[in-house]
C-alpha cells in the first residue's frame, strides 16, 4: 500500500544509506528540503524493500500517482546503481529495465533534454506532464554503484589515503582470501577509507564533504539534481 507523502518532488534512491548521502549532498549544496524529497522504496510502500528492484516497484507506484489529477507530486526521479554485467546487471541492462518501465507510461529518453541536464531525462509526449530524471549510478555509462561515483570525486588531499585503503583491501583479499570483486570491491575500499578519517564513520554521508566539488562527475550529478528539481 502506497504511504501518503504529500510532498511534490520525489527522488527514489535504492536505501537508507544513499538517501543519508543525498540529504548530505543536498546540504552541502544549499538545496532546501522544499526543493524535493530523497526517499526509499520502505519510506513509499508499506510492503516496499530497500533495493533495486524496490525502486522499480516505487516507481511505477508514483507514475501511478502522477496520473490522477488531485495529485500533490509533480515531479519524480530515480537514481540506481548499474551494478555488474557479470553478475546479470550492469548499465545497459539497467538502463533497458528503466526505460521499459517507464515506456509503459508514456514516457521515453530525451536525448537534447538528457544533454543539458548531464544526465538522462525521459519525456512525456503530453506537455503537462514534467520529464523523469534518471541517473544510473555512477556516470549513466559504466557499471558500478554510488561508492562508485563517490570513488570517481574524492579530492585531491584525499586520494593519498584512499590510495592506501584500495591497497590494503588488495592485501586483505590476496592474504586472507577475502575476494571482493564489482561492487563490493568500491563498498570495501569506501568503507576502509572512511574508517580511517578522524572521526571515523562508514555512512555513505560522510564522504560528501570529502569530494571534489569541481570533479566532473560531482558536477553532472548536481546540474541532474538541479534541471530535474528546479528551485522556481
Amino acid at each position: 500500500m502506497r504511504k501518503n507523502i504529500n510532498h511534490a518532488n520525489i527522488l527514489i534512491v535504492e536505501g537508507e544509506g544513499d538517501r543519508s548521502c543525498l540529504e548530505q549532498l543536498c546540504r552541502t549544496l544549499n538545496i532546501s528540503p522544499d526543493i524535493f524529497l530523497p526517499a526509499s522504496p520502505k519510506d513509499l510502500l508499506d510492503d516496499g524493500y530497500d533495493s533495486k528492484q524496490g525502486v522499480y516497484i516505487a516507481l511505477e507506484d508514483r507514475l501511478e500517482l502522477l496520473k490522477q489529477a488531485d495529485s500533490p507530486l509533480k515531479r519524480l526521479a530515480i537514481i540506481v546503481d548499474a551494478d555488474q554485467t557479470q553478475h546479470g546487471q550492469g548499465y545497459s541492462k539497467t538502463f533497458d529495465e528503466v526505460s521499459r518501465r517507464l515506456q509503459a507510461f508514456d514516457y521515453h529518453l530525451d536525448s537534447q533534454a538528457s544533454t543539458q541536464a548531464n544526465g538522462l531525462v525521459f519525456s512525456h509526449q503530453d506537455e503537462g506532464f514534467n520529464p523523469i530524471g534518471v541517473w544510473i549510478m555512477p556516470n549513466n555509462q559504466q557499471d558500478g554503484a554510488i561508492e562508485s561515483w563517490i570513488s570517481n570525486c574524492i579530492s585531491n588531499t584525499e586520494q593519498p589515503l584512499f590510495s592506501h585503503a584500495k591497497s590494503v583491501v588488495n592485501t586483505v583479499s590476496t592474504t586472507f582470501n577475502r575476494t571482493f570483486t564489482g561492487n563490493k570491491k568500491s563498498k570495501a575500499d569506501i568503507a576502509t577509507w572512511l574508517a580511517w578519517q578522524k572521526s571515523p564513520n562508514i555512512g555513505l554521508y560522510t564522504a560528501v564533504n570529502l569530494l571534489d566539488s569541481q570533479s566532473p562527475e560531482y558536477n553532472n550529478l548536481v546540474a541532474w539534481l538541479h534541471y530535474i528539481f528546479p528551485a522556481s
